[in-house]
C-alpha cells in the first residue's frame, strides 16, 4: 500500500492509493477510504476499489500513483468536480506504463477518459515509460501543472522528472515534455520516488516530496531518503529546486 492522495471535503478525509493485493483484479488498483473525524490512527472506511484495469479502457493489468485535484472539468458534456490521474501499463510486469485520467463528482464512482493523457516522449520501448505523476494547481488560474517520472530521457542511468501542463485537464503540452531540476527519485528496482506537489500561495513557492535513493545496505537493500524540496519559479524549465 502506498502512493496515497488525500484531501477534505465537507468536513470529511478522502484517500486513494494504490494497493499491490487488490481484490478483484490480482493486480495494483487505487483504493478509497474515507474518515469523518480528526486525522490520526484508524477510524477509516474503506470503500474498496474505484480504478482498476477492468476499469480502466487503457491498462492491461496495472492502475496504480493516484494524484486527484478539484476543479471544474468538462467530459462528455458533463461537469466533473474532481480529476484523478493514474499510472497504467500496456507491457507486461509493470512496463510501458503511461498517465490516465478518470473524472468524479463523489471521490467514488468515475467515469474514464478512454485515451493516454501522458505518454513516454520515446513511446513504448519495454522500460518504465511514463508515470507516477503529481498534478498541482499554481499562480497560473486555470493551467494545471504535472510533474511525473518518464525513462525516454535518462539521467544518471536513470529516468528524470518531467512537466507538463493542461488548461482542460486531458491534452498536456509540450511534447517532448520540459525537463525539472527536481531530485531523481527512482532507483532501478524501486520507483518509490514520485514526486508529490503543491503550491503555497502563501508563500508564493512550489514544494515537492519525493524519495531519493542514497544508497545499497549492508545486505544490499535499498536506502531511500524522502526530500522536502521547494522552488520559487518551479513552471520554469531552468526553475531550481
Amino acid at each position: 500500500d502506498g502512493y496515497p492522495t488525500i484531501t477534505f471535503i465537507n468536513g470529511v478525509h478522502h484517500i486513494w492509493w494504490c494497493s499491490s493485493h487488490a481484490d478483484s483484479t490480482g493486480g495494483d488498483a487505487v483504493y478509497h477510504a474515507t474518515k469523518p473525524t480528526q486525522l490520526g490512527p484508524g477510524g477509516w472506511t474503506v470503500h474498496g476499489e474505484v480504478v482498476n484495469h477492468l476499469l480502466s479502457p487503457v491498462a492491461t493489468d496495472l492502475t496504480c500513483d493516484p494524484s486527484l485535484v478539484k476543479g471544474d472539468f468538462v467530459f462528455e458534456s458533463v461537469h466533473y468536480a474532481y480529476a484523478l490521474y493514474y499510472t497504467y501499463n500496456t507491457g507486461s510486469g509493470g512496463t510501458d506504463n503511461a498517465v490516465a485520467v478518470a473524472f468524479s463528482n463523489n471521490g467514488a464512482d468515475f467515469e474514464f477518459y478512454s485515451d493516454p493523457v501522458i505518454l513516454p516522449d520515446d513511446g513504448f520501448t519495454g522500460l518504465y515509460g511514463a508515470g507516477a505523476s503529481s498534478a498541482a494547481w499554481g499562480p497560473n488560474v486555470g493551467v494545471l501543472n504535472t510533474w511525473y517520472y518518464d525513462t525516454s530521457h535518462p539521467g544518471g542511468g536513470l529516468g528524470q522528472v518531467r512537466y507538463k501542463s493542461s488548461t482542460d485537464g486531458i491534452a498536456f503540452t509540450p511534447t517532448p515534455s520540459l525537463p525539472t531540476s527536481l531530485a531523481l527519485g527512482f532507483g532501478p528496482a524501486n520507483f518509490a520516488g514520485s514526486p508529490d506537489v503543491a503550491y503555497s500561495p502563501v508563500l508564493r513557492e512550489w514544494f515537492a516530496e519525493t524519495g531519493r535513493l542514497d544508497a545499497l545496505g549492508p545486505n544490499n537493500e535499498l536506502i531511500l531518503e524522502l526530500l522536502i524540496i521547494r522552488s520559487h519559479d518551479g513552471l520554469e524549465p531552468t526553475a531550481e529546486w
